[in-house]
């Protein structure tokens, strides 16, 4: 099944809704209609490295769960990845955005997909694409009904691990929580009617998946894992629709893959470094695209030549049809995307290179973009490879 997305728009400023999504001890607050025996993995329920396992009230079979939030960008994005099904063989990934727009108002996207290892696996997904969204949907509709409506006179449901104490919670990097009247959750959860405050989540700056990750989909956590079909529809993302960042697609044998996409400030460090040239003009604004392009084939003994040409043509289309293509660097720049052959294994940026270890993890597309231009949204950034398959990303501006 090609990747489902849903949405919803809530009545709260996106860092308060970021941080309740982020704590997935709140999970079964809004996720228990279809997530049974909902379990923590580890003391500490929020933020990077959070855990949780849970049994997926499938159509046609129960399947367990396990999944961990893998990326957190405060107050932007939240990735989770796990595994699901027998001996959790099949993996799963979940994207939520989270966008501010009118004042105190937060749209919050979530982007669903799987990769199921086996032919059984696929056929216990048979229908598992329409379940996935109206399970989706209600699950960001019971969400925003807790911050715009409260949680009533009984408290939210809160999950904790077997043997929990909070006060001895700083041990496993936790926070003691405090009461409602100083401004944090009361232990026992919210009751009468009043919206949640929340511990603020700290996340670090944002990091590419690690790289076993790159050939996941992305899947929302809420909605399971590993129940939506795989098969041709894969193909069509980044055709049919474009791929969000974070999304590793294939592009004429080559796997790339969109980490991040942001405004460089060149007065500042680390920005400084990455480009030595004239600033954009009044009216303008540089912005980078880091991107990692791998070979994930496996190297083969009798074959003399493995090695395949990544593209070196990407261009930036916005809403109105305006191309932009990437600012020449030059080749001694350590952080800049160069195409070169790539062995089975071999990536850009090369592994161990100064861009690998970079804040981004990734190679950089320069752009000299037009304001105007970054309001005609969505970008995107499509990739032709040199056979002249193209594909398409969504740029998260």
């Amino acid at each position: 099944m090609r990747q489902v997305t849903v949405h919803t728009v809530i009545s709260a400023p996106r860092e308060r809704v970021f941080d309740f999504v982020a704590d997935l001890s709140l999970r079964p607050a809004y996720c228990d209609h279809y997530l049974q025996d909902y379990r923590l993995s580890r003391a500490n329920p929020r933020g990077l490295g959070a855990a949780a396992r849970f049994r997926l009230d499938a159509p046609l079979a129960d399947e367990w769960a396990e999944i961990e939030i893998k990326a957190c960008d405060r107050p932007r994005r939240i990735v989770e990845e796990g595994r699901v099904g027998r001996l959790g063989r099949s993996r799963l990934v979940a994207v939520y955005d989270f966008v501010a727009e009118a004042s105190n108002q937060t749209r919050v996207e979530l982007t669903t997909y799987s990769e199921p290892s086996t032919l059984v696996d696929r056929l216990k997904e048979i229908g598992a694409g329409a379940w996935m969204r109206r399970q989706s949907r209600k699950s960001l509709l019971r969400l925003r009904d807790i911050f715009e409506e409260g949680p009533g006179d009984d408290p939210l449901p809160r999950t904790t691990v077997a043997g929990y104490d909070p006060g001895k919670a700083p041990r496993f990097g936790d926070h003691i929580l405090r009461t409602a009247a100083a401004g944090q959750a009361p232990a026992g959860g919210w009751g009468g009617g009043a919206p949640p405050v929340l511990i603020q989540v700290d996340c670090p700056p944002p990091m590419a998946l690690r790289k076993h990750t790159l050939a996941a989909c992305a899947l929302s956590l809420a909605l399971a894992g590993g129940l939506a079909a795989c098969g041709p529809e894969h193909e069509a993302v980044g055709v049919e629709e474009p791929a969000r960042e974070g999304l590793a697609v294939d592009v004429g044998g080559i796997e790339y893959n969109v980490f991040l996409t942001r405004q460089l400030n060149l007065e500042i460090t680390p920005d400084e470094g990455y480009y030595d040239g004239p600033p954009a003009e009044p009216g303008n604004a540089l912005y980078g695209v880091f991107v990692q392009a791998c070979n994930t084939g496996e190297a083969d003994e009798d074959s003399v030549d493995e090695s395949v040409v990544p593209a070196s043509e990407f261009t930036v289309v916005d809403s109105q049809g305006t191309e932009f293509e990437p600012v020449e660097l030059p080749d001694d720049n350590a952080f800049a995307y160069h195409s070169r052959p790539l062995e089975p294994g071999d990536c850009i940026p090369a592994d161990g290179s100064v861009a690998q270890f970079g804040p981004t993890a990734g190679a950089m597309l320069l752009y000299d973009f037009p304001l105007e231009s970054t309001e005609n949204r969505p970008l995107e950034l499509e990739i032709t490879s040199p056979d002249g398959e193209t594909k398409h990303f969504e740029l998260d501006l």
